[in-house]
């Protein structure tokens, strides 16, 4: 029998930029950040070639493998630029659902200057501890890249096809 669960995930990350900068560096420059552990074609042998995340209502976040091919992570569904961005999408089976996940990023100015951003992830269905556990770490991992990009333009190790293409 299948029980279905729900978790959420918080996590906080400060920053020294205002939230305009942290915005175009979480949507726009996503593919300078996003390291290659979690290009999930890879682990299929193939050589993505980015990942985009359009901003808007309705807009895309997915993962590029060429020629029209690739993975949807997630739909746009709350835009408010420089301070409000939530996502949904799915995940199938094989990452351990099946689930659907709401995915939120807050950006506020921080006391004495800088950016606070607050992270939740809100998965529902079918969610193994292990599950619960590795998406608090991946998403862990993720923002400390962004928090990187943002401070001191630090690229973590990305696949070589995606530095070929971005130059």
């Amino acid at each position: 029998m299948v029980h279905f669960e729900h978790t959420t995930i918080t996590l906080t990350r400060s920053f020294t930029q205002d939230a305009a900068v942290v915005w175009q560096a979480l949507t726009a420059g996503i593919v300078q950040w996003w390291p290659k552990d979690f290009y999930i074609g890879t682990y299929d042998g193939l050589d993505p070639e980015g990942v985009t995340l359009d901003p808007s209502p309705g807009g895309l976040f997915v993962e590029h493998w060429g020629g029209g091919n690739g993975l949807l992570w997630g739909t746009v569904i709350t835009s408010n630029a420089p301070k409000l961005l939530t996502l949904v999408g799915d995940s199938t089976p094989q990452f351990g659902g099946p689930n659907r996940a709401f995915t939120e990023f807050r950006l506020a100015g921080a006391d004495g200057g800088g950016t606070t951003l607050e992270f939740s992830h809100s998965p529902y269905g079918v969610i193994s501890s292990d599950t619960s556990g590795s998406l608090e770490s991946g998403w862990s991992q993720l923002l400390d890249h962004l928090v990187r990009w943002v401070e001191s333009g630090e690229h973590p190790e990305r696949p070589a096809s995606v530095v070929r293409a971005q130059g």
